[in-house]
């Protein structure tokens, strides 16, 4: 039995690594850049014999991987789950329904992009977007609770037992991610807010026409991106 709470997105952008650049700051360096390649080391633009033509494309890709980030997008994820564990006595048998509620963060590594992801057809810049992917999938503790718990006259004494409230948390975890990957509205939003920054940095930069083409993620229930995603810790009830 599974249940879908509300799931809100949100935007965060994980700058990583020392010394980062602001996008401001990597637009400026990328601006003056494309001055010289196309104007060579003058004052005057239009001076003559100066213009130059030259493939700009090392210029974007040092603009991206200057910034060097990692967008992402998240939201909440809850799975009512239910499970009946039982042993050889008489009676021992123990039905637990479970509320598990994971923070899903999935995100675009714009360090990924390459040369090769990037085209230019006349003033238009063109990048493939790298795939999204889910970068960590965390329990709840404190929103995680016990909905439901029913013993035989037998059964474990004192709170639901490890073993089967383990067994409930990986069910939840899996049909979490799963779910997360089928419905896509999430990895959408980490596109999104990747596109954003990219066409903010390279308009920053004087480059005005940007097209950029998704990337889908591998279809589920595959586990993408390369954090694995487990629970940060443990909830009992």
């Amino acid at each position: 039995m599974v249940r879908r709470g509300n799931e809100n997105v949100t935007r965060i952008v994980i700058a990583r690594g020392g010394g980062m650049f602001t996008l401001l700051g990597v637009a400026a360096v990328v601006a003056a850049t494309l001055y010289i390649v196309h104007f060579g080391p003058t004052l005057h633009p239009f001076a003559p014999n100066v213009h130059k033509t030259s493939d700009v494309r090392p210029t974007v890709l040092h603009a991206i991987q200057s910034a060097d980030q990692l967008v992402t997008a998240d939201r909440q994820v809850d799975q009512e789950i239910t499970k009946t564990a039982s042993s050889r006595l008489p009676g021992s048998t123990e039905t637990l329904t479970y509320m598990a509620v994971y923070d899903v963060k999935a995100g675009v590594d714009l360090s990924r992009i390459t040369e090769n992801d990037i085209t230019i057809h006349g003033d238009t810049v063109r990048i493939v977007l790298p795939p999204p992917y889910i970068v960590s999938q965390a329990l709840d503790a404190e929103k995680s609770h016990v909905v439901s718990r029913s013993t035989g006259p037998t059964a474990f004494i004192g709170g639901a037992s490890k073993d089967l409230l383990d067994t409930v948390l990986r069910e939840a975890e899996m049909r979490a991610n799963t779910e997360t990957l089928a419905d896509g509205r999430l990895l959408n939003a980490a596109q999104e807010n990747a596109t954003s920054d990219l066409t903010r940095l390279l308009n920053n930069a004087g480059i005005k026409n940007v097209v950029f083409v998704s990337t889908p993620a591998p279809t589920p229930p595959s586990h993408v991106g390369p954090v694995p995603v487990t629970p940060t810790s443990d909830s009992q009830p």
